[in-house]
């Protein structure tokens, strides 16, 4: 009983003292005097362990030849190593304050800090430490599921891969590039410069190990920044040049061929980003070497490629193409014939069986007629959806809602506009999201299942989409009760809490907003603070909730907070007299002063110079160190100006 009570509290000791390291400088007394009470726990501890090794996992610690995963401080343990790519922590006999102090405030730094610097490897590589070791994620773990993971992580995996220059790396990543592409918001491939250097480096890395895997990468770059509408404006799409420099004439061709015979999404706008990138002075290679590309992914077999070829040369807006291309490929095209195999292809006859349909559907007013032709669309439904057509689909639901505003045949399409809101909903609940897709969840106008199914669906199943969120909000708003009784039960669950945190972002609402307050209010430090950092990103906010936080939060919840509300003038100055406008009688407060001026410190923020002023006239010398505390930020600040 001894042995488990000892360890047990060592744990919560870790935990205690990682939080006052997220909290506190690590000069703060109160943090040093934690880090001696977590030391003499290690010394306790090693009693019956020596060394002391613990293991993280995504959920539970490992530790003493047994997983600690029920409480939930065990949980938070877990999280916030794991987050950091911590796989294991090592003691040993003879630790000392300086050492520890110098790893806890390491591990403590953000996930972005860790992997610039490298991975927390490669910052304790550079400290004097030998009495704890620690063991990263190896490349292969890191890759598990990296598709799903932030911006920070690809980006040390990009850096790590080049640096490293290993063979097996390089081609791992390689191969897991697609869906790590896949999954790029504009924000990931155009608003951070340092991932898209973490690519450079990766591509300058890869070409000249396995060239047809780097040519196939930056397909994989010029596939994502298709649906990102403002790729195509100079600033944007110039920062993208340079991860494409290393192409040749017969690779852009290849990638432009392969576009167009394959993609489905490559249009008008396509050409523009690909003329864009390529540049105007390769303009006359690359078509010169179109021919080659046609040869190696010739059109005979293809008969959805060249219609889609020839419907994008007629477009209207095709004059945007630039004429040399435009011209090539017609002739490319001209003469292509499928002489019987064309016409009989079952797939291409399919499709034009279901337009046929459709435009009857759109145009007949007999109600005999209508009724025939809405039981040869019904069968088709299944097909649509198992070949994900999603422009029929489309189609179909936008001539269905505009057939029923006309009073004589409303009723007749009924069936046909509940099929499509129930085939529009289990697109969703596949995962499969595209803008062909977000257009179809624009046009549902009522849910053709029930809250429970949804509620089951969300919190059971474990579906957080931004896509199911934003459908259960519309629908739903008069049970948000339920929603909450949902997170309520999830409390323990912190990768469901992240997941449905980053959905939450995507959608931007006020019921947005007010479902991450209730995960605030729910959760462990770590998730608040991940809560305060996407309310950071999004446009609704509470001002009375931040400034609540800013009254009782701990000193990162603080700062968090302050940062949305400093970004707003109509509540920065409250928020400043909140941190420094703080009456303190014989001092009594002195110490939320000084950690509140450590945030304005951090933060930089000038507009705190007269509050600042003040404190340093304050009087009595139980006052004395918020004074020097002010006058020295004060020059800080002087400093910055010149």
């Amino acid at each position: 009983m001894e042995r488990d009570l000892v360890l047990s509290n060592f744990l919560k000791g870790l935990r205690v003292v990682i939080n006052n390291a997220f909290a506190y400088p690590k000069e703060h007394p109160y943090f040093i005097e934690s880090v001696e009470a977590f030391r003499q726990k290690i010394i306790d501890a090693f009693v019956f362990l020596s060394p002391i090794k613990i293991s993280f996992s995504p959920h539970s610690v490992f530790f003493d030849q047994r997983y600690w995963e029920k409480a939930a401080f065990y949980v938070e343990l877990a999280e916030i190593f794991h987050l950091r790519k911590i796989k294991s922590v090592e003691f040993k006999e003879g630790l000392t304050s300086e050492e520890l102090i110098a790893f806890l405030k390491i591990a403590s730094l953000s996930t972005r800090e860790i992997f610039k610097s490298g991975g927390i490897g490669g910052i304790l590589s550079q400290q004097k430490n030998t009495h704890i070791i620690v063991e990263e994620l190896d490349y292969s773990e890191l890759l598990q599921g990296v598709g799903q993971s932030n911006s920070d992580v690809w980006e040390y995996l990009f850096r790590q891969a080049a640096d490293k220059q290993l063979p097996e790396q390089l081609n791992a990543l390689a191969d897991n590039f697609s869906g790590i592409a896949g999954n790029f918001k504009e924000k990931d491939l155009l608003g951070n410069e340092p991932l898209r250097q973490g690519i450079a480096d990766f591509f300058s890395q890869l070409k000249g190990l396995k060239r047809e895997k780097f040519t196939s990468c930056c397909r994989d770059v010029f596939a994502s920044a298709l649906g990102m509408p403002g790729v195509l404006l100079e600033d944007n799409f110039k920062k993208l040049q340079t991860l494409f420099k290393d192409l040749t004439e017969e690779e852009f061709a290849s990638l432009l061929w392969k576009e167009l015979s394959t993609d489905d999404k490559f249009d008008v706008s396509g050409f523009r980003l690909f003329a864009l990138l390529s540049g105007k002075e390769r303009e006359d290679k690359i078509v010169s070497s179109l021919l080659g590309a046609s040869e190696k992914l010739p059109l005979q077999n293809n008969p959805q490629g060249l219609k889609k070829i020839r419907d994008l040369l007629l477009h209207s807006e095709a004059q945007v193409i630039p004429e040399s291309y435009r011209n090539t490929i017609s002739a490319l095209v001209k003469d292509v014939s499928f002489q019987e195999k064309f016409s009989f292809d079952r797939q291409a006859l399919q499709v034009n069986y279901r337009f046929i349909l459709l435009n009857l559907l759109a145009i007949e007013f007999n109600i005999e007629k209508l009724a025939l032709i809405l039981t040869r669309i019904q069968p088709e439904l299944e097909i649509v959806v198992k070949e994900q057509d999603l422009k029929f689909l489309l189609c179909l639901f936008e001539v269905t809602l505009e057939r029923m505003q006309d009073a004589s045949v409303a009723d007749i399409f009924e069936g046909l506009s509940i099929s499509m809101h129930k085939l529009t909903e289990e697109l969703i609940w596949q995962g499969n999201i595209n803008p062909e897709l977000e257009r179809l969840i624009s046009l549902l106008s009522e849910p053709s299942h029930s809250v429970s199914f949804y509620l089951e669906k969300i919190f059971q199943a474990g579906n957080t989409q931004p896509q199911i969120l934003k459908l259960f909000f519309k629908f739903f708003p008069l049970e948000m009760p339920a929603f909450y009784a949902g997170l309520q039960d999830k409390a323990g669950d912190p990768e469901f809490l992240f997941k449905a945190i980053a959905s939450l972002r995507e959608i931007d609402s006020l019921l947005s907003l007010g479902v991450l307050k209730y995960i605030f209010k729910i959760s462990s430090f770590f998730i608040k603070i991940e809560v305060l950092k996407v309310m950071a990103q999004m446009a609704y906010f509470d001002q009375g909730f931040l400034i609540t936080v800013l009254k009782l939060g701990e000193l990162p919840l603080k700062k968090e907070a302050f940062i949305i509300l400093q970004a707003r003038p109509e509540a920065k100055e409250q928020a400043l007299d909140l941190l420094l406008a703080i009456g303190s009688p014989w001092g009594r407060k002195n110490k939320i002063l000084l950690e509140n001026m450590l945030i304005i410190n951090e933060l930089r923020e000038q507009g705190a110079a007269a509050h600042l002023l003040a404190l340093t006239k304050r009087p009595f010398f139980w006052n004395r160190q918020v004074r020097k505390k002010a006058l020295e930020i004060l020059g800080d600040f002087r400093a910055q100006k010149n």
